[in-house]
């Protein structure tokens, strides 16, 4: 039976559904977790409530929607990036501060001058027009290491007691506050894994009808996810990749096509680690890639270098340090520090800093290998290259290419080089 252009707009309908971007006009199985938010919203104190879980569990979507139900206006570092601390501090204080500050935002010249001029506003007596100030920190796990003294000192304020800032701070980490010394919450809600009954539910409301997706499929779908990690992000990505591999509109998608997208997700543990980067920390990954191929360790100013010479066109000299604390996070580049004496007798020159730090790749250059290869492959079959600088990727002396069993054993790497275009996604 042939397919109707009907059927190719609803297909499109439920591509569009399954995207990552796509936010649902309704949502399941976190009431418990909204309404605490919600009720922290309502409260109209001071405070701060610390919303934490592993990815893909739903937390910047319902803190959204409790803020959008309870009509609060809130500063949000969603979908921002701050190099520093003093960057994150003077937007801060230009969304919460007074309007006769502006000028002495502009003036700061240090953070500790800008944590002042904060913990003024956020202190200061009550006003007949004084009003709360809501502020919400997403991706706190990404900014704790490039704005601490910042995002210590708002969980320290926003404790403190009722006056005019309330904070909610979301992270994948349940601990991380105990971890990167912050002051401990006063109210946290965690968001579980989704269970397979949960991963079903919403990838069949996503898919509104069987017209594309046998129900074994979504059941196969949901019961790997759930016994993997829970991501609900996962299980919609791997549904569309399934269903985007069936090129013919009379066949639904089947438990088969379930399960080669999801070996094709997983053939590399770095593929989906990269696939998730932005653009910008990808081109310094490629560029930390070159690094590694002539040296084992590394400087930040080189790799900084390296990143802009890399894609001038694409690079961003202000990312680049964002950049490194994302490949850092991801596991992908390892900081070493190393301690100099404290009672060497030599006379350390004023400008010499009493702690060294070099850089080195955190990953196999096999496994990279084996990652770059299929973001090669998967690019080729959905853009054109572009054409940029190639990158070299050295892999042990051998005809055939390294397998993605290969990437557990231990490999000398030799002179030898495998080139690979470097593909912008």
């Amino acid at each position: 039976m042939k397919r109707s252009l009907d059927d190719e707009e609803k297909r499109s309908a439920v591509e569009a559904a399954l995207e990552l971007s796509y936010e649902p006009k309704t949502t399941a199985h976190r009431t418990t977790e909204q309404k605490s938010i919600e009720d922290f919203f309502r409260r109209r104190e001071g405070g701060c409530l610390y919303v934490c879980g592993g990815p893909g569990t739903g937390k910047t979507l319902h803190v959204e929607r409790a803020r959008i139900n309870t009509g609060i206006k809130a500063w949000s570092t969603r979908g921002t990036i701050y190099s520093n601390g003093l960057e994150m501090c003077r937007a801060l204080l230009y969304a919460i501060g007074s309007k006769a500050i502006g000028r002495q935002v502009d003036e700061l010249s240090s953070l500790k001058d800008g944590l002042d001029l904060l913990e003024k506003q956020v202190l200061k007596p009550k006003r007949r027009n004084w009003q709360l100030k809501f502020i919400i920190i997403d991706e706190i796990d990404a900014l704790v290491s490039t704005c601490t003294d910042l995002v210590a000192k708002l969980f320290a304020l926003a404790n403190f007691g009722p006056h005019g800032l309330a904070m909610c701070g979301i992270a994948n980490a349940i601990d991380l506050p105990q971890i990167a010394g912050l002051p401990s919450p006063q109210y946290t809600v965690v968001f579980e894994p989704y269970s397979f009954q949960a991963l079903r539910s919403i990838l069949e409301a996503r898919c509104e009808n069987d017209d594309f997706f046998e129900p074994s499929a979504l059941e196969f779908c949901a019961r790997r996810i759930a016994a993997q990690s829970g991501d609900a992000r996962r299980a919609l990505d791997l549904a569309l990749k399934a269903l985007r591999n069936v090129s013919n509109l009379n066949n639904k998608v089947s438990v088969r096509d379930i399960r080669n997208a999801f070996n094709d997700a997983n053939a590399s543990p770095l593929l989906a680690i990269i696939q998730a980067l932005p653009t910008h920390a990808r081109l310094a990954l490629r560029a930390a890639t070159n690094l590694a191929v002539q040296h084992s360790t590394f400087s930040k100013r080189q790799l900084l270098s390296a990143y802009i010479a890399s894609c001038p066109s694409a690079a961003r000299d202000d990312a680049g340090h964002d950049a490194l604390t994302l490949l850092e996070a991801s596991g992908l580049i390892r900081i070493n520090t190393t301690h100099l004496p404290k009672h060497s007798k030599k006379r350390r020159a004023p400008s010499s800093k009493p702690n060294a730090e070099t850089l080195t790749l955190a990953v196999d250059l096999n496994n990279l290998h084996v990652a770059f290869q299929a973001l090669q492959q998967e690019s080729s079959r959905t853009s054109s290259p572009l054409k940029e600088q190639n990158i070299t990727i050295p892999i042990p002396l051998s005809s055939s290419a390294p397998s993605a069993s290969s990437m557990k054993a231990t490999t000398s790497i030799k002179s030898s080089a495998f080139e690979i275009p470097a593909y912008l996604r």
